[in-house]
C-alpha cells in the first residue's frame, strides 16, 4: 500500500512544515491550498489520508470532509484547527473524521495520528481479504454439501476404492 497523504491548508508555511515532517517519515505527500483544489486532486489521485484545516476560504474543511466521505469513505481524514473548539471536534468526528488536532498545541501528535490512520487502513484491508477468503471457503463447503447429497457422487465414491485397486 502506498502511503499517500494530502495536506490541505491555506497557511502556506504551516502546510509546508507538515509536508516536510510527513516526508521525513517516509510518506508520499502532496499539498493543496484550499478545499476545491484538494477535492480535484482527490478525484485524480489515490490518497489514503487527508490532513485538512477546518477554516479555509471557499470550501471549508468540514465541507471538504463531507465531500471526501461521500466520494470515498475509505479515505481517512484528520482535521486540523488553530481554534480548538470542542464543537468543531465533535462535528468532525460525527462527519467521519479519523481525528481532530489543534495546531500548535498538538504538533507532536501529527505523526502518531497519521501512523494510526494507516494502521486502520491496513486492518480494513486485512478484514476485506479475510472476508473474501471466507466467501470462497463457504462456497467450497456448500459445493461439498451438494456433492454429498448427490446419489451419483455417492455411487462414484463407493466404486472409487475398487477403481483405484484396478489401476
Amino acid at each position: 500500500m502506498k502511503k499517500k497523504i494530502l495536506v490541505v491548508d491555506d497557511e502556506i508555511e504551516l502546510r509546508r512544515l507538515i509536508h516536510k515532517l510527513l516526508k521525513m517519515e517516509g510518506y508520499i505527500v502532496s499539498e493543496a491550498n484550499d478545499g476545491e483544489e484538494a477535492f480535484e486532486m482527490i478525484k485524480k489521485d489515490d490518497f489514503s489520508v487527508v490532513l485538512s484545516d477546518i477554516k479555509m476560504p471557499g470550501i471549508s474543511g468540514m465541507d471538504l470532509l463531507s465531500m471526501i466521505k461521500e466520494y470515498d469513505s475509505s479515505i481517512e481524514v484528520i482535521m486540523l484547527t488553530a481554534y480548538g473548539r470542542i464543537e468543531d471536534g465533535v462535528d468532525s468526528i460525527k462527519r467521519g473524521a479519523f481525528d481532530y488536532i489543534t495546531k500548535g498545541d498538538d504538533d507532536n501528535k501529527i505523526i502518531p495520528v497519521v501512523a494510526k490512520a494507516f494502521e486502520k487502513i491496513a486492518l480494513k484491508n486485512k478484514i476485506n481479504q479475510l472476508e473474501k477468503g471466507s466467501v470462497r471457503n463457504s462456497r467450497l463447503i456448500q459445493f461439498q454439501e451438494i456433492l454429498k447429497k448427490s446419489k451419483k457422487f455417492e455411487t462414484l465414491q463407493k466404486r472409487l476404492p475398487l477403481l483405484m485397486y484396478l489401476y
